[in-house]
């Protein structure tokens, strides 16, 4: 895909690639998927549980459906399974982990540097405020945690950090936006989801030069969490 986009070369440029793609899915993928089985009857199993039938018995009786359970295990249905103390803290637990979260969504460079400050910053905001803590580079962490940013419980905090490109460079077969402007334009875009769904979210601009600022910001950040935390003590 790299080489059939490549901005210097004159290849097939996104929008072929895109239908080539899309071309492949219908032709190759689609068809395959029409061979993968989903039932364990289909490989000759039975589901988990079930007994084999007997020899001479019909299988449509209701004695060859009933399920049997091996030795030593215990079937709950879902009512029974409710009034079990272990339902609820597998339920809370799991719960809990998506209740509270601190996003930091970085529409930075993925670079070493960036990546060992960030993480300083993730570290510090997780240990003073004992929320869960997440961090993902933009665009692309909107195909994955930016879902639960907006989708999930209203109860998530969000850094959102944004930088003036040093280099942009032309979409191929575009002429009215670079590569930096969309970029952007996902960033506003993200931004103005977030407020919409009234989520507490706070942007923070790295200006040009974007390595000192972060640096700053996150010596910053952590001298302050020391002063808050010395106080309370």
């Amino acid at each position: 895909i790299a080489w059939s986009i490549d901005p210097e070369f004159d290849r097939l440029g996104c929008r072929m690639t895109a239908t080539i793609l899309g071309l492949i899915m219908i032709l190759v993928a689609f068809p395959v998927s029409r061979l993968i089985r989903n039932q364990p009857q289909d490989y000759g199993l039975l589901p988990d549980g079930d007994s084999p039938v007997p020899n001479g018995a019909a299988s449509t009786t209701a004695k060859a459906q009933v399920a049997a359970s091996p030795p030593g295990e215990v079937d709950f249905t879902a009512s029974e399974a409710m009034r079990t103390s272990a339902f609820w803290l597998i339920a809370f637990g799991h719960g809990f982990t998506s209740m509270v979260i601190l996003a930091i969504m970085a529409y930075l460079p993925p670079t070493e540097e960036h990546e060992r400050l960030l993480r300083r910053l993730r570290t510090a905001l997780r240990d003073a405020t004992r929320r869960a803590t997440t961090v993902g580079y933009g665009p692309r962490f909107l195909h994955s945690t930016g879902q639960l940013h907006k989708g999930g419980p209203a109860t998530g905090v969000f850094l959102q950090l944004v930088m003036n490109d040093e280099i942009d460079i032309d979409v191929p077969g575009e002429q009215s936006f670079t590569f930096s402007v969309l970029k952007r334009a996902q960033a506003l875009g993200d931004l103005a989801a977030l407020l919409r769904r009234k989520r507490p979210v706070l942007r923070v601009s790295l200006g040009d030069e974007t390595t000192a600022n972060l640096r700053l910001l996150v010596d910053s950040v952590e001298s302050a969490l020391r002063e808050t935390a010395e106080r309370r003590q």
